[in-house]
């Protein structure tokens, strides 16, 4: 989870997500990510909770897989957590 003090009302969040993926030969791996604020009203100057949770809905397991989210340093300042994770694989 990574929480971060919203600057302003208006809230734009973009997400890039970078996932390098490598399947095995018998199916292919097909990663969904669900990026979700978890607070109903984000005010200006209050925290952001925000969670992110990946699945693999594919038939074979996705290996070296890279999970990165960029944020507008004018707009947001990291409190806790992290902008990035890395698994070695994530099983379907």
């Amino acid at each position: 989870m990574l929480i971060v003090p919203a600057m302003r009302a208006g809230l734009l969040l973009l997400a890039l997500c970078s996932i390098g993926c490598a399947v095995q030969s018998e199916g292919k791996a097909h990663l969904l990510i669900q990026k979700a604020m978890l607070t109903n009203r984000p005010f200006a100057g209050k925290d952001l909770p925000i969670r992110y949770r990946i699945f693999n809905v594919g038939d074979a397991a996705a290996h070296d897989v890279t999970l990165e989210d960029e944020w507008s340093a004018e707009e947001f300042q990291p409190v806790s957590g992290l902008q990035s994770g890395t698994w070695s694989h994530i099983a379907p």
